[in-house]
């Protein structure tokens, strides 16, 4: 269940974890050259301090001063910050800040800057102080192709340097070392976004459901014909991989090697099919007549593949023209785990669960059994309950039954993860390691889905908050934007 808490620049603080101090207040950090000097703002008392910031990821200190009641940050710093030459143009008589194609200038005591030849108001003069100037740093901020998000309550910034994703964003995935996928909503339209992690620069395509290739390098969604199309993630060419069936598909699964995708198809759900790569051909896997099938898993070896599927209620009713309903009959409706042997000559999937309790996340670990999250929605006090069933779908054992579980996720090395929220409110998440499980991180926001990088030193993260959800990357303590709501 969801909890609203206030909204934090930074949802991934580990508790206790020490900040590092960004090397943006030394001399050498940025150097200005100049041929006038710099006059100390007279006729008003200047207070002198430090902000906290978070610099993409990484929090640290900005100089400030304040001045009439408006804090002023440092020029120098900014341009350490930024990377951009900061320097005193003799023919214009102003101060610039130049690189990545952006220019900023400004004179002392002006409230106003230009960025480029567009004017921009400022909300108090440039001051000096100290041979340093000082600037409103929003305007400077966006000038320079960066964004950010500052905290009121905490008077603290986050800054990037680089322009991010504006929407709601959710349901973060890693596809490889360096790139996530994400949905992000703009009103009512959805997109998926492929971003770097470091660079932020990113792909857009405008669908909702993509499943990335295991080298990273393809991507496989319907069009608005629901025709699957092969995205070249290289080269950025897009061509139609079938041209003959146009039914509903989704829940898109690639094979370990990438030669063909396995999904449902049909507006029911009721198939199960897959196609080839190479030439599109779509190949039925299992139509056994049976409707609503979802959460579909294929093993690494592609040996096996698992669903859910519940049983659809029976209607009763009281005339043969069936236009008065007596009765729902519901008995055998709750969801169940089947699994399916793929190598068999004939695919006989066979119920591995009888349970009432919801069913999620279902996953095939390397040793052919299954872990899946069983839910009780029917007793809000029972706690969910991690469950692992032999590979021969026989027996069941329970993993962890004391965590309120919101999320379970095998990493790419084969190793549990989960999302637990804790009695206080605060998200954390867990690795089952044997029969204990090793707590990874704690975060004070509401996380509502995470991702484990390949390497498992870093979580993609969906935080939520009163003003929606954004998507965060959480390293060595440290929590970096991707995406500002």
């Amino acid at each position: 269940m969801k909890k609203t808490v206030s909204s934090l620049i930074i949802a991934g603080l580990i508790v206790n974890a020490v900040p590092t101090i960004l090397p943006i207040n030394t001399a050498s950090a940025a150097k200005i050259t100049t041929a006038a000097k710099i006059k100390t703002t007279a006729n008003a008392k200047i207070v002198a301090g430090q902000k906290n910031i978070n610099l993409n990821g990484v929090n640290g200190k900005l100089s400030s001063i304040v001045y009439k009641g408006k804090t002023l940050y440092s020029v120098k710093e900014i341009a350490a910050a930024f990377k951009v030459k900061y320097f005193y143009d003799k023919k214009s008589t102003s101060y610039k800040l130049s690189g990545n194609g952006k220019t900023i200038s400004f004179k002392q005591n002006d409230s106003f800057m230009l960025n480029g030849n567009k004017k921009v108001s400022l909300y108090a003069p440039v001051t000096s102080y100290k041979n340093q100037m000082y600037i409103h740093l929003d305007p400077v901020v966006l000038g320079l192709d960066g964004d950010y998000i500052y905290n009121a309550s905490s008077q603290s910034w986050y800054i990037s340097t680089n322009k991010l994703v504006k929407g709601s964003a959710s349901d973060a995935k890693w596809i490889d070392g360096s790139r996530v996928m994400f949905m992000n909503e703009v009103g009512e339209d959805g997109s998926t976004y492929l971003m770097d992690v470091q660079k932020k620069s990113f792909k857009q395509f405008n669908t909702t459901e993509m499943s990335v290739s295991p080298d990273g390098k393809q991507a496989v969604y319907t069009d608005e014909n629901d025709m699957l199309m092969l995205a070249d993630l290289v080269n950025g060419t897009t061509r139609q991989l079938n041209s003959d069936n146009d039914a509903y598909k989704a829940n898109f699964i690639w094979s370990a090697d990438g030669s063909k995708v396995f999904f449902l198809q049909g507006d029911t759900s009721a198939i199960i099919s897959s196609v080839s790569i190479i030439d599109g051909t779509i190949t039925k896997i299992l139509d056994d007549k049976k409707d609503y099938k979802s959460d579909l898993r294929v093993s690494q070896d592609g040996k096996k593949l698992v669903y859910t599927l519940g049983n659809t209620a029976v209607t009763k009713y009281t005339d043969d023209a069936k236009t008065d309903v007596s009765d729902i009959d519901t008995t055998n409706t709750d969801p169940q785990l089947f699994l399916a042997d793929l190598t068999a000559s004939t695919l006989a999937p066979v119920a591995i669960t009888a349970s009432t309790e919801n069913k999620n996340f279902a996953s095939i670990l390397a040793d052919g059994s299954v872990i899946y999250l069983g839910d009780n929605t029917e007793d809000e006090n029972k706690l969910p309950v991690l469950y692992k069933i032999s590979s021969d779908g026989k027996t069941a054992s329970t993993l962890v039954d004391d965590k309120e579980i919101n999320s379970v996720q095998v990493s790419a090395q084969g190793n549990i993860f989960i999302l637990v929220e804790e009695q206080d409110g605060s998200s954390g998440i867990y690795q089952l390691n044997g029969t204990s499980l090793v707590k990874k991180a704690t975060f004070k926001d509401t996380i509502s889905t995470f991702s484990v990088s390949p390497d498992e030193t870093k979580f993609a993260l969906t935080v939520s908050n009163d003003n929606g959800d954004h998507i965060e990357i959480f390293k060595n303590g440290n929590s970096d934007r991707l995406t500002k709501n």
